[in-house]
């Protein structure tokens, strides 16, 4: 948070808030951005920016789904982007892998995310937020950083480890 409060001016660091919740919780993480963000921050919809030709939800999205709906946000090639959420360090890792897996290394997840930011008594702005002036970002992708179901039974079985970050309750 000192890092960013440092070079938050800065053209070249964007901040994005991409704050996902549970179905079941019921909650308006777009609401939640409008009512309180780090300032000039954007909003990152993991939903939107997926691969929505299949029936699974939030699947990766394609490099030219990314490179569009990134390239939107106005974050390109060359921007440092910082990336947190509303509950602390829930999905903000899930924007930092998807932005790896284009390509994009000059990512990072703010340590204790939005609550953090606002503990320690740092600046947050409210309301419509300001249309971000589109950049381009090339995607690069990685297709290491993805394994599909044979991939994950082959690892099962060959002495690699699989580790589930889900919640106990999600997970069973």
């Amino acid at each position: 948070t000192e890092w960013l409060a440092e070079h938050i001016a800065d053209l070249k660091v964007k901040v994005i808030d991409a704050t996902w919740r549970m179905p079941a919780e019921q909650a308006d993480p777009k609401g939640d951005f409008a009512k309180a963000r780090i300032a000039g921050a954007v909003f990152f919809d993991i939903d939107a920016i997926a691969d929505h030709s299949t029936d699974l939800p939030h699947m990766a999205p394609t490099p030219e789904v990314f490179a569009r709906m990134v390239g939107a946000l106005g974050i390109g090639d060359g921007d440092t982007v910082v990336v947190y959420d509303q509950v602390g360090i829930m999905s903000a890792p899930r924007a930092w892998w998807t932005f790896r897996l284009f390509g994009h290394d000059q990512v990072f997840v703010l340590d204790g995310g939005l609550p953090r930011w606002r503990a320690e008594g740092r600046a947050v702005e409210s309301g419509p937020a300001a249309a971000p002036v589109p950049a381009v970002i090339t995607p690069r992708l990685r297709p290491e950083l993805v394994r599909d179901v044979e991939q994950v039974k082959t690892m099962l079985t060959g002495g690699e480890q699989v580790v589930d970050a889900r919640s106990a309750a999600r997970f069973r």
